[in-house]
């Protein structure tokens, strides 16, 4: 419940994106909890999350917005999917980064692009939603010096892969 009204802050005052990047913190653990929370109890999750081993992807966060990231890329991926297909999240390290990728199949022949990052922008008007949450997850991981993008590939005539990636500079740089 705290997250949404730290959402509906940042839709109110973006320049919290602003704010420094004050702690260090591991990406996969941030990841980890999100699932935990997302998860029914006494279900087995659909969320799959996988890491090299020994491999947590420390980055430099700021604590007031950080979350939003996990949060916005799993709730997405949960509602979007077919349901009862996994939902993959890789954190991994290439390049001094750390790179989370979140992916799902969708039964959708909608080949999205860069424009679900766009302010008030909904990947489906059969969901609810405020189109938003993209928006401010892009925000948020340029604050943190990264980046978010969007591949689609086609699964089957009405299926596809949607792979969200975010890359944020490992710390110490």
């Amino acid at each position: 419940m705290s997250r949404q009204f730290d959402v509906i802050e940042l839709l109110a005052n973006e320049s919290l994106t602003h704010l420094p990047l004050n702690v260090s913190s591991e990406v996969y653990r941030m990841f980890d909890k999100c699932i935990r929370i997302y998860s029914t109890p006494g279900e087995e999750s659909r969320l799959r999350l996988h890491a090299p081993a020994g491999y947590s992807g420390r980055v430099q966060v700021c604590d007031k917005t950080f979350s939003i990231i996990p949060s916005v890329l799993i709730e997405n991926a949960l509602k979007y999917s077919i349901p009862g297909t996994p939902i993959n999240i890789e954190v991994f390290s290439k390049g001094r980064k750390c790179v989370v990728q979140v992916s799902n199949r969708a039964k959708t022949s909608l080949d999205a692009s860069d424009a679900v990052f766009k302010k008030g922008v909904r990947l489906s008007a059969d969901r609810d939603g405020s189109g938003n949450g993209l928006y401010l997850a892009k925000l948020i991981a340029a604050q943190h010096r990264g980046d978010i993008t969007l591949t689609t590939k086609p699964i089957s005539a009405d299926v596809m892969e949607w792979t969200f990636t975010v890359g944020l500079p490992e710390f110490p740089e």
